[in-house]
């Protein structure tokens, strides 16, 4: 198959999902390219934003081929950007069509706004779309504003949700959490994101040993959503209930913030953390290899690939009922109520008495999930099947 990712924010505004997923399917012997148009943003980065290229150019990020357009935002004006940003996409599409010839399927990532996209393009070509849905609805009650239900956006991405040839949620629970807004005229199909299970493979730990510094972690932004008011919290109390010797450690945007730091002081536990703010991939593995379980005490979460990714590794988590049921893997993951730091520090306790830090049976589990080569089959078989409905 020749297969055109639409991705609805890339580099350097995230979006590596997209990538992931194409990379999958070229496992799968398919012709595999992006067209990402990105909206530089003079707020968070001025820099690109003056100095962005004007034109349309071909790059290549991890072995897949891109074609690019920078666009500057139209700040203040959200309907007008993202119309502006359809509009480019539209026209990027023109050009990928001339370059490389109609491709046999388009895969958005997001409704908002390249599935909305997708379905313009895959009109005016007469190629069928599929939607793959990240985000949840945090992000757009945030967007949306006061008036949640008369947004202007709901109608148009309702319609490319309900014309999309297949929807594909990373997670169930996302078409229960998105429905108010665009509720379930839509087939859909449940796969996960990928993960790098080669990179975060399985490694055996120190034994957990009752004389040993008990080290937990969490990797996750500094922001109101990942909870870590309620984390320092727990381990605060658990520290106190039992006085033992524990390490945090934490990285994430902002997670090095003077912010970050004075809530740990306030909870009791600043002088054990350690704040590494945002990092790589090779200083998140390092960070998993030399912990004995993490912690995530996220309020809403549309995958947690997070958590994958540490059980993926045989690192135990602690985390909350927010996060979906395809991720809570029993033999490596304990689920708590959310925003409960007495049943997380409760958790720790129950975790330190069994004193197993390593679990293989998880890694192998989240291998037969999310590894890229069971994703891409996964996908590769259900683009098939759309393409095929669609002669």
């Amino acid at each position: 198959m020749h297969i055109l990712e639409l991705p609805s924010f890339f580099p350097p505004y995230g979006g590596m999902f997209c990538v992931d997923q194409a990379k999958a399917l070229a496992m799968q012997g398919n012709t595999v390219r992006i067209a990402a148009c990105i909206n530089m943003s003079a707020r968070l980065s001025p820099g690109l934003y003056l100095k962005a290229p004007l034109g349309t150019y071909m790059t290549q990020v991890d072995g897949i081929e891109v074609m690019r357009k920078d666009l500057r935002g139209i700040p203040f004006f959200p309907k007008a950007c993202a119309m502006h940003w359809v509009k480019a996409v539209e026209k990027l599409v023109d050009k990928y069509v001339e370059k490389f010839g109609k491709p046999d399927i388009i895969h958005a990532h997001c409704c908002q706004w390249a599935g909305y996209a997708a379905m313009l393009c895959g009109e005016r070509y007469g190629v069928p779309y599929v939607v793959t849905e990240h985000l949840s609805s945090v992000l757009l009650k945030r967007e949306y504003g006061r008036d949640i239900y008369g947004a202007w956006q709901l109608p148009m991405i309702t319609e490319a949700y309900r014309r999309a040839d297949l929807v594909v949620p990373v997670s169930a629970e996302l078409v229960d959490d998105l429905a108010p807004f665009f509720g379930r005229d839509y087939k859909w199909v449940e796969v996960s994101n990928t993960i790098d299970t080669d990179f975060f493979k399985y490694k055996k730990r120190i034994p957990l040993d009752a004389d040993r510094e008990l080290v937990l972690c969490c990797i996750a932004n500094f922001v109101p959503g990942k909870g870590y008011d309620v984390l320092f919290d727990a381990v605060g109390k658990y520290r106190k209930a039992t006085g033992d010797r524990v390490r945090l450690l934490v990285a994430g945007r902002f997670t090095d913030s003077d912010e970050a730091k004075r809530l740990a002081d306030e909870c009791g536990v600043g002088d054990i953390v350690e704040f590494y703010g945002e990092v790589g991939k090779e200083k998140v593995i390092d960070i998993l290899y030399r912990s004995d379980c993490m912690l995530l005490a996220t309020r809403k979460e549309a995958q947690g690939l997070v958590v994958l990714e540490a059980m993926s590794t045989g690192l135990p988590v602690i985390t909350t009922d927010c996060v979906p049921k395809s991720v809570r893997i029993n033999s490596g993951c304990r689920i708590v109520p959310v925003d409960d730091a007495v049943a997380m520090a409760r958790a720790i306790g129950d975790f330190r008495k069994e004193g197993t830090n390593a679990c293989r049976l998880a890694s192998e589990k989240v291998a037969g999930m999310a590894s890229p080569d069971v994703v891409g089959k996964r996908l590769d078989s259900l683009f098939r099947n759309v393409v095929e409905m669609k002669k």
